[in-house]
């Protein structure tokens, strides 16, 4: 199953927006050992990047994918990534975001995706270039 795949499949992304870091790291860990099967840090927790690395590093990722949400410059696309995480999600759709993402060498076959939830309910991802998005987010939606 891919990274698309496996966060429609996830059912429930919590949203970790918290001020305290440890916190954020702690209920992470926390969330991961109770099942989810994803878990999103905004980038506004401080320090989000080295929570993203921590918990990459603490839980088992073939379980849990990691992503990062309110990502808004091609320069926090390329830290989160570095850092572990397997999805961003923005609230615009960014093009050198996207570009940003997709050309860090942690991408894995284009399996990243940016959430564009200001176009998009959040159960659906956007395309690679060049792939018509209807056909594209049909055929990762369940059945």
């Amino acid at each position: 199953m891919n990274d698309t795949e496996r966060l429609l499949d996830a059912g429930l992304v919590p949203i970790l927006r918290l001020q305290d870091p440890e916190v954020a790291l702690a209920a992470g860990q926390a969330m991961a050992e109770a099942g989810l099967r994803a878990v999103e840090v905004t980038a506004g927790v401080p320090g989000a990047a080295d929570v993203i690395a921590k918990l990459a590093a603490s839980i088992d990722g073939s379980r849990v994918l990691l992503g990062v949400g309110t990502v808004l410059s091609p320069e926090q696309a390329e830290e989160f990534v570095q850092a572990g995480a397997r999805f961003l999600v923005s609230p615009v759709l960014d093009r050198a975001v996207m570009d940003a993402a997709v050309g860090t060498t942690k991408v894995e076959g284009g399996q990243l995706k940016i959430v564009d939830i200001a176009r998009y309910p959040a159960d659906k991802v956007t395309p690679p270039d060049g792939v018509k998005s209807e056909a594209w987010i049909k055929s990762g939606l369940k059945k």
